[in-house]
Parts: structure tokens; sequence; C-alpha cells
């Protein structure tokens, strides 16, 4: 069995725990494994027997095929794509494939980061939008006040000068 191979076997169960479907049709649509690989394993009713006939479809490929199977887990599953990373990091294998695989997690390591960086900078974003608009509605709102301030002082004088005029014969 390859390395591959190997690293998929450890980690047989949280295949079987995700989505499946999902994580198929972007194999697919990478190249991966063909429509008809797609809907044979679609097809088999246990998720333990489709998640064998997944294994032994990318082993089969080679280590192409696992780092596209990588770069679809990161939208499916995440969690295991680190799993991956953490286990080929601490393998203890000697020689050029171990060190693609630590090259493979290092890579892997920093696309999480830097999702994450890109999920924070869009964070930072919309605070800033939401405080731009805060500040230009709070702009308005003073604007509006010392309208009503600069109006008022002549409506009190206006009611000041209205005073009632002497009635004829009352002087």
């Amino acid at each position: 069995m390859t390395s591959v191979g190997r690293l998929l076997e450890r980690h047989k169960k949280e295949f079987n725990d995700l989505d499946a479907i999902l994580l198929l049709q972007k194999l697919e649509s990478v190249g991966v494994i063909s429509a008809d690989e797609r809907r044979q394993l679609q097809e088999v009713a246990s998720s333990s027997k489709r998640t064998d006939g997944l294994i032994t479809i990318i082993s089969s490929k080679g280590y192409s095929a696992f780092q596209d199977l990588c770069l679809s887990l990161e939208s499916v599953c995440p969690h295991l794509l680190t799993k991956f990373a953490l286990d080929i990091a601490g393998s203890e294998s000697d020689g050029p494939s171990s060190t693609n695989n630590l090259k493979l997690g290092l890579q892997l390591a920093l696309k999480e980061r830097d999702s994450a960086l890109r999920e924070n900078a869009a964070a930072v974003q919309q605070r800033e939008s939401a405080l731009r608009q805060y500040s230009k509605m709070k702009h308005e709102r003073d604007r509006a006040l010392a309208n009503l301030e600069s109006l008022s002082p002549k409506l009190s004088n206006r009611d000041l000068d209205v005073s009632p005029s002497p009635e004829n014969g009352d002087c």
C-alpha cells in the first residue's frame, strides 16, 4: 500500500462521516474521478464501502490525486484536511516523499491561515463600512438639529412680536 493509501486508511472513520456526495462532485469537477466512478461510489449503500472505494481510487491514482483530494476537502471538510496536515508533518518516514509530505502539510496550513486572514479582512471591511455609515448618519443628524435650532429662534421671535392690538376706546 502506498503512503497515500496508508494516510487515507488512518483517517477512514472521518471519511465515513463526511458529506460524500459533495466531496465526490468536487473530485469529479477537478478530474480526480470520472463521472462513472462518482456514480458507482454514490450507488454504494454503505458509507464504509464507499470510503473503501474512494481510498482505492485515490491510492491508485497517486500523489497528485491526493493533492486534489486535499484541495477538495478544503471546502467540504477543512478539519479533516488539518488532520491530514498534522499527520503528514508528524510522520517519521525519511526521504524525498516525507519532504513532499511536509511541504504539502505546510501548504495546507498556510491555505487555512490565508483563509482565516481573508475572513478577518472581510469582517474588518464590513466594520469600517458600518462605521462610515454611522458617521455619515450622525453628521446628517447633527446638521438637521442645527437647522432646527436655527429655525427655532426665528419662530420664537415671530411669536414674541405678535402682540394683541389695542382696542379702540380702552386707552
